[in-house]
């Protein structure tokens, strides 16, 4: 990963921090990029923009299907949920912060109420509150 402006869809900025479960069985190198996005999101200056759609982490995710999320729920849902975590944080898609600056926004703001409604929340370690 660059030091480019890293690209990411609303719940992977809100919720990467908190997941609490394996990724390799959707391949060594999808499981390679999260960690690193992992490391993005926990650094301090590196910029990092919500996008709405397709992000750095779908691209290498087996579950993307003709460029849209075919994980439980799909691609409509799951821009159901990022435009959702977008209106409680106060912001918009194609916001710019540093991962310090989304840090404490998120930080702010957690639990999210939304959290409860969440398909992951028993593998979160917010989801659980």
């Amino acid at each position: 990963m660059n030091e480019t402006t890293l690209l990411l869809r609303a719940h992977h900025i809100c919720c990467m921090r908190f997941a609490r479960w394996s990724l390799e069985k959707r391949g060594a190198e999808y499981a390679g990029r999260c960690e690193s996005v992992r490391n993005a999101l926990g650094s301090q200056n590196r910029m990092i923009q919500v996008v709405e759609g397709v992000d750095y982490i779908c691209d290498l995710c087996p579950e993307l299907k003709e460029h849209e999320c075919g994980a439980e729920g799909g691609e409509i849902s799951v821009r159901k949920w990022d435009s959702a975590l977008l209106r409680y944080l106060g912001i918009s898609f194609g916001t710019v912060m540093s991962a310090m600056e989304w840090r404490a926004l998120i930080a702010a703001r957690t639990p999210f109420s939304l959290c409860q409604r969440c398909l992951y929340r028993e593998r979160c370690s917010q989801g659980k509150v």
